[in-house]
């Protein structure tokens, strides 16, 4: 996925290609099925995109994107992904809110 490789420059570049883009793909993972399912190359590149938006340097708007994301898919989503990675957006979440951002 070009746009996923690419997702560093574009939050540069735009911060609103950039959350239309976790935003696509959080939807695309919450609402596509094959046969039943939820397509299985999604959750690597929505958790990765879910991790730069809850990030140290995440803007409110990439908080707020990622919370409504997750809220909306994160039950979806956690069994598909790897233990450690979704310890550690859990972790960011968590920052977060201590941090009062």
């Amino acid at each position: 996925m070009v746009l996923f490789a690419d997702a560093d420059k574009i939050r540069e570049e735009s911060n609103s290609r950039f959350l239309s883009l976790v935003s696509l793909l959080c939807q695309m993972f919450a609402k596509f099925r094959i046969h039943g399912e939820p397509m299985q190359i999604l959750p690597v590149p929505v958790t990765k995109l879910l991790k730069i938006s809850l990030d140290d340097s995440a803007s409110d708007d990439e908080l707020e994107c990622a919370a409504t994301q997750l809220l909306a898919m994160g039950s979806l989503l956690q069994p598909y992904v790897d233990a450690s990675h979704w310890n550690e957006i859990r972790n960011s979440i968590k920052a977060a809110i201590i941090a009062d951002r």
